[in-house]
């Protein structure tokens, strides 16, 4: 017994003491101890949280995004090794070179790679041991990266619900649709996020003295 039931049942007791023993031949006094004498309510059992059957999550086909800023002493001369850098790890870029920003007044040049985090930073640590530094290193997570275990869940729960209620389903094609929607989608994801766990964006702004 906890500390408050010890408190009501010893509060009770004092009040029946102090009571006449005339009063309780009297029905109102009986009721009212009926009353005093029941077991406190037990509190509802909280409900499960319910999942969100509508998020369809975005295909992130990337764990992480990567954002640095490389300096260098000179644009031109430092751009091959730059390049040279990544293609060592055996990353390629997202697109052709001259299809990203560059200014040859400000002396940058973006660009971008997929690659695992470890050719991202092996390649980032050879620049550096080149001369170049990198500044301001930002690493997010994936937008929308939710948590497989979620997506894992909401599956078995389709999956199994569906084969229990074949025949019920049968007789709603409707539901039955959004059902099987709804499960190749999250499949989908699935294979989508197992297969980018390993996966950065690395986008880069290589910058030369003016």
């Amino acid at each position: 017994m906890n500390g408050r039931k010890r408190k009501e049942r010893k509060e009770t007791e004092n009040f029946i003491r102090s009571v006449p023993f005339r009063s309780f031949r009297s029905l109102p006094f009986l009721l009212l101890l009926s009353v005093l004498c029941l077991p406190a309510a037990a509190q509802p059992a909280a409900r499960p949280a319910t999942p969100n059957w509508l998020n369809l999550y975005e295909l992130s086909s990337y764990k992480e995004e990567w954002t640095a800023t490389l300096r260098v002493p000179y644009l031109k001369a430092a751009l091959p090794t730059v390049l040279a850098a990544f293609k060592a790890q055996g990353a390629a870029l997202a697109q052709p070179l001259e299809n990203f920003a560059s200014s040859k007044i400000a002396q940058t040049q973006q660009l971008s790679y997929r690659l695992s985090r470890a050719q991202a930073q092996n390649a980032l640590d050879a620049l550096k041991k080149d001369g170049f530094l990198v500044l301001s290193l930002r690493q997010a997570p994936a937008p929308d990266s939710a948590s497989l275990p979620e997506i894992n869940a909401k599956i078995k729960a389709l999956m199994s619900e569906r084969a229990a209620h074949r025949a019920a389903l049968a007789k709603m094609p409707a539901v039955a649709a959004l059902v099987d929607q709804m499960l190749s989608h999250l499949v989908m994801v699935k294979e989508v996020r197992e297969r980018a766990q390993a996966v950065v964006i690395l986008n880069l702004t290589v910058s030369g003295k003016n």
